[in-house]
Order: C-alpha cells, then structure tokens, then sequence
C-alpha cells in the first residue's frame, strides 16, 4: 500500500478542494502508514480536517466526548471505519454509532481489504452508507475517497429511518 500521486487527480477534485469549505472527519485506522496516507489524500481532495482514532475504542470515546463536551457541533461530519481493527472491531464500532440517538445520522464509510461480499454485507445492514476496498490501485483508491469525501463533506445528511410504528 503506497501512496498515490496527487498530480494525477482529477480537475474536478482539485477545484472542489480550492473552491470548499473543510469539514470534520474522524478517521479510525490502526495502521499509522494507512492513516497517514488516508488522512493526506482527504486533505488534499476533499478539504477535510482529519482526527484519526487509533482504536475502535478510542474512536467510541471520542465521539462521546464530542457530545458531552461541545454538543452536536464537535461531532464529525464523516465517519470513515477501518473494519478490521484490534480489540473494537469496526462491525462492532459501526453497531455502537448507529444505536446511539445522538450519532446515528453521522454517515460511516467502512475502509477495508476485504471484498468479501459477506463483509460489505453485514456492513450494509450495521448501516454503513458506503464501502470502500483498500485497491492495490492507488489511483482508483485516491479517486474513490475522493468522490466519497466530497459527497459526504457537502450538505448530505444521513435520514432518519422511519418509525414502523
């Protein structure tokens, strides 16, 4: 996993990092190459102001503390969630952010090695809004979070599910 060159993004995402405004992301990833190169590659495309969590653990204490400390505001636009994590999995963090009331509408993206249609699977259903594959295309993988970023940095909004009640 090596870091993909910059000069080659799009010119469309280049602008949209010129023109936007930077938004939170909290990025939960325990190897520090992946996170350093992540952090870098949402920085440079799509203006976001990256915490990186080290731990599920870590990360489920963070967002907490995000909420009793400043309120909602604190809390990071975008969650982007490595799924295979020590002690915390990522499956187990995704369950804990979307059961919580106050977290639920914050979308997760999952980050993983696995294209194992039984992981995206069970993701889905924990309620990820998106998987990206950790490509051994780092071009593709630069332009895939990227595009992810930029969408969720905008105005979007995760809905509330209806109440079947």
């Amino acid at each position: 996993f090596k870091e993909p060159s910059y000069e080659q993004l799009p010119e469309d995402d280049q602008n949209q990092r010129r023109q936007g405004s930077r938004f939170a992301v909290l990025l939960v990833e325990d190897d520090p190459m992946h996170a350093k190169i992540i952090s870098r590659i949402l920085r440079k495309t799509a203006a976001a102001e990256v915490d990186v969590a080290s731990s599920g653990e870590e990360a489920v204490e963070r967002l907490c503390s995000a909420f009793q400390a400043d309120g909602s505001d604190s809390v990071p636009r975008l969650i982007m969630l490595d799924l295979r994590l020590p002690g915390m999995s990522g499956l187990d963090v995704l369950v804990r952010i979307k059961s919580d009331r106050q977290l639920r509408r914050t979308p997760v993206v999952i980050l993983s090695s696995s294209d194992e249609p039984l992981d995206i699977e069970r993701c889905f259903e924990a309620g990820a809004n998106a998987f990206v594959t950790k490509s051994p295309n780092h071009d593709e993988f630069c332009a895939s979070l990227s595009r992810i970023a930029g969408f969720w940095g905008s105005e979007c909004q995760v809905a509330e599910k209806p109440s079947l009640n």
